[in-house]
């Protein structure tokens, strides 16, 4: 066995025996999601969630503020689910082809299931509830509240029903986005683009094909997947499952469906000698292009290289920088320690080498070494990165 693998295994092993610093960092396991046809997020002002649905069973997975996990066999065959700060909700389908919503409630546990009347009309792609109406897609939309029933004229046929911040939307096959409420549908934004939507923050959606979008009419930019919008700003994991935010916080869902979530702002706040956050940086995803940098963040006015040359094409190295009006600061890459562009065994040795004080790293290099951005070096990150570098 070599040496490196003598020190992995011996690092390893000191991960699995220490707790996580949970003022920057929690994670938890949800495996129980892994048996979800599909995954899902929802953020809200307070909470955030990561939710699913497999046949009969209805999963809701509070991450944000604090884990909670919620599941309940319903009365039929799950055809689609929707969320909101408080509940999640499920179409179900009888045996019989009748539909009904079944209702969550993440408070307390308790489900019931309001029985459908137009089911012959209903499109179960999606829905939405919100304010105690249920938006269905049928020849248009039409919302039920109690004995009410609305009609919702867009002047465009609906791709899709979603909630965001406990308010329904519809997007129209144009890509026209309305809020809907008691019949009325009241414009918000057009998309620049013509994919279906996911909730990527409150008051954000992401689009199928990475566009980040301000339901209020914000600007537009294009992320990797999935992506949030945090109070910090933009964070994405291309390597996750789904990814959720409020506030300073952001979880990510990997594919082992161990759950973690992150603290910004305990991060940044972080005092020791390793700590990696100051407002002089910008952090991002090994693998990140140029062209994806300028998508995210349409304020900078220039990136370049290491010898201060222009970057205007290629994979982003640690140790490039960027330029926005007032201000300047270095680039960041996680993972890429050794400041060549790439994630490898270079990266593992300089950080294992720190770890055990035969080479300190400092500036970029330690920042890009600190993977769970908890502002400090240690035996966690190692893990991470061999991971990474796999």
């Amino acid at each position: 066995m070599t040496k490196r693998a003598l020190l992995c295994l011996f690092f390893l092993a000191l991960f699995l025996c220490t707790p996580f610093r949970a003022v920057a960092e929690t994670a938890s396991d949800l495996s129980v999601l892994s048996s979800a046809k599909r995954i899902f997020s929802y953020s809200g002002k307070a909470s955030a969630y990561f939710y699913g649905f497999s046949n009969q069973t209805l999963y809701s997975a509070r991450v944000i503020p604090s884990a909670a996990l919620r599941t309940v066999r319903t009365g039929g065959v799950i055809r689609a689910v929707c969320h909101d700060e408080n509940s999640v909700y499920a179409m179900c389908e009888s045996g019989k082809g009748d539909f009904s919503v079944g209702t969550l409630n993440l408070s307390n546990g308790a489900y019931a299931e309001q029985s459908l009347n137009c089911a012959k009309d209903i499109s179960y792609t999606s829905f939405a509830v919100s304010d105690s109406e249920v938006f269905l897609l049928t020849d248009g939309v039409t919302g039920i509240c109690g004995e009410r029933v609305y009609q919702y004229a867009l002047g465009d046929s609906a791709a899709q029903l979603f909630v965001n911040g406990n308010r329904a939307y519809a997007l129209t096959d144009s890509g026209n986005i309305y809020r809907l409420s008691k019949g009325n549908a009241a414009f918000c934004t057009a998309l620049n683009t013509h994919t279906l939507v996911t909730n990527a923050g409150y008051g954000v959606v992401l689009t199928a094909d990475g566009i980040l979008c301000n339901l209020n009419g914000g600007r537009q930019y294009g992320v990797a997947q999935p992506a949030v919008q945090t109070d910090s700003g933009v964070f994405s994991d291309s390597g996750a499952i789904a990814a959720a935010a409020v506030g300073e916080q952001a979880a990510v869902l990997k594919p082992d469906y161990s759950c973690v979530v992150f603290n910004f702002r305990e991060a940044e706040g972080g005092s020791d000698s390793n700590s990696t956050a100051t407002a002089d940086k910008l952090t991002v995803s090994a693998g990140t292009t140029v062209k994806q940098l300028c998508n995210c963040c349409p304020e900078l006015t220039g990136i370049f290289d290491e010898s201060g040359q222009p970057f205007t094409a290629g994979v982003l190295k640690t140790g490039c920088s960027a330029a926005w009006n007032g201000g300047s600061g270095g680039i960041v890459v996680l993972g890429d320690v050794s400041c060549n562009g790439a994630v490898n065994g270079t990266d593992i040795d300089a950080v294992m080498s720190h770890l055990v004080n035969c080479q300190s790293l400092s500036g970029y290099a330690l920042a890009a070494a600190d993977l769970d951005r908890n502002g400090s070096l240690d035996n966690r990150d190692l893990v991470l990165l061999a991971r990474l570098a796999a």
